[in-house]
């Protein structure tokens, strides 16, 4: 039951991520992304046998253990990849707001000078 409900959330996933991105509400690239955790979802119930015996290769006895531990690693990279990104947003952010106001600056004494 489990792997029906994996596969149909990831179908219909990758059918909302794809509607996204032709709405432009979503950048390809994150799309990308999606996408590609989607193929995940999809392809570990098709595979279970395989996950649980490379967990008991790498030490792990319970093989949906290993799955959530994978889950985990990788909500923490991309957590820190958005951390990245939201700096770099603050930063141009910062930048532009103070182009601006340099700039009003620079019109607001120009407009005075040809006043006089």
């Amino acid at each position: 039951m489990i792997y029906n409900f994996s596969l149909s959330f990831g179908i219909i996933f990758a059918f909302v991520t794809i509607l996204a991105v032709r709405k432009h509400k979503l950048h390809f690239f994150y799309a990308f992304l999606w996408l590609i955790l989607v193929a995940i979802i999809i392809f570990i119930p098709l595979t279970v046998k395989f996950w649980d015996r490379f967990a008991h290769i790498m030490g792990i006895d319970y093989g949906p253990s290993f799955i959530f531990l994978c889950a985990i690693l990788f909500l923490i990279i991309y957590i820190y990849y958005l951390t990245i990104t939201i700096t770099k947003i603050t930063d141009r952010t910062t930048r532009l707001t103070q182009e601006i106001g340099l700039l009003k600056l620079y019109i607001k004494e120009d407009k005075t000078y040809l006043d006089q």
